[in-house]
């Protein structure tokens, strides 16, 4: 297992006890959700929708590529050393 350093943005860190990072091991991103999620369950419930699919206005970025331009969740970590949680920022 890959092991990863889980960054989280300050809207989430109140849901994880003040948080900003975790150290979470997985061989996919979906992996380390996962975990994330039994660590911390409101920060999973805000990420990923009921049927585990990462909710539209979240974007994670493994190291610095997007993975919903790699193979989204299912994104393998072998080589990876952060995950980024970054919501979206709608306005104008």
């Amino acid at each position: 297992m890959t092991e990863v350093t889980v960054f989280l943005p300050a809207a989430l860190q109140p849901l994880a006890n003040g948080v900003h990072q975790l150290a979470l091991a997985g061989e996919s991103v979906a992996d380390v959700l996962e975990q994330l999620g039994a660590h911390h369950p409101q920060v999973g419930r805000r990420i990923l929708t009921r049927d585990g699919q990462l909710r539209r206005h979240v974007n994670i970025f493994a190291d610095d590529e997007d993975i919903r331009a790699l193979a989204g969740t299912a994104t393998p970590l072998a080589g990876r050393q952060s995950l980024t949680i970054v919501p979206s920022v709608a306005g104008g």
